[in-house]
């Protein structure tokens, strides 16, 4: 059974890494994904604005247009330039509160990428989710606060 995917995504570059990367790893599962950007405004005359400023606010009025949609809505957003983040607050602290803004809907797994400043600049553990395998891999690189994708879909042949 194909898994229906909105990720709602915050620019032109992780619509890109969804569509390059992500797309073809998840098709091999079954997952068929959709990358949206996040509209940050919406014009009555010619097209919507597009791309950053992602808040709460935001991500909430996307993701309430995705969910009856799709089977499934997560998100990759810049953890770093989230609008309205807390002090000390953490992507996994964060994805819980984007969660809880909804009322925690069960199709949903919101995502926070912490893509920042790599100061030794060696492979940092935090961004093992840039692997697609992240999502329907055999071993997590992190966790999700309510779970991730591997539960939702059987490897080929599986």
């Amino acid at each position: 059974m194909t898994v229906r995917l909105a990720i709602s995504v915050e620019g032109p570059t992780e619509y890109e890494f969804c569509r390059e990367v992500l797309r073809s790893h998840l098709a091999a599962f079954d997952v068929h994904i959709e990358p949206k950007i996040v509209v940050t405004k919406r014009n009555l005359v010619g097209p919507n604005a597009t791309g950053g400023s992602v808040s709460i606010d935001r991500f909430r009025n996307e993701v309430r247009r995705l969910l009856p949609s799709f089977d499934y809505v997560t998100t990759l957003y810049d953890f770093y330039g989230f609008k309205g983040r807390r002090p000390g607050e953490t992507p996994d602290a964060l994805c819980m509160r984007m969660s809880e803004s909804l009322e925690n809907p069960p199709r949903l797994i919101p995502y926070q990428a912490d893509l920042g400043p790599c100061p030794s600049r060696e492979v940092d553990p935090p961004r093992s989710h840039l692997d697609p395998a992240y999502l329907v891999g055999e071993a997590p690189a992190g966790g999700l606060p309510r779970g991730d994708l591997r539960g939702l879909v059987a490897g080929p042949g599986g």
